[in-house]
């Protein structure tokens, strides 16, 4: 909290490594007196449900969870069929995330 206070006037936005961490520390923002997101927006990463939450919806980048499960199911499936199929480090899948704009960015 007085880190923050201290340094609100050289922060224009603060990202969480995730949701919750992006929402916790704009709780204590806010507590503190900070007018959210005119003097400092807040972002996460997740897209959690409880993001959209109606005190402040936080701006979020939300994972394709759905479609990670079912690339997870599909290659464990494959693997567990065909015995001698082998995941290798090599392999990689690519997922699109999405921006979700709320209002801990925008007045």
């Amino acid at each position: 909290r007085a880190f923050m206070l201290k340094n609100k006037d050289k922060m224009d936005a603060v990202v969480g490594t995730g949701d919750e961490v992006a929402m916790t520390v704009m709780g204590i923002a806010m507590n503190a007196g900070i007018r959210v997101p005119d003097e400092i927006a807040f972002a996460g990463c997740d897209g959690i449900s409880f993001s959209a939450n109606p005190f402040m919806p936080l701006t979020t980048i939300a994972s394709p969870h759905e479609a990670i499960g079912q690339a997870a199911f599909k290659l464990l499936h494959t693997q567990i069929k065909r015995k001698n199929t082998v995941i290798t480090p090599k392999m990689q899948l690519t997922f699109k995330p999405e921006l979700v704009v709320r209002k801990s960015t925008v007045s």
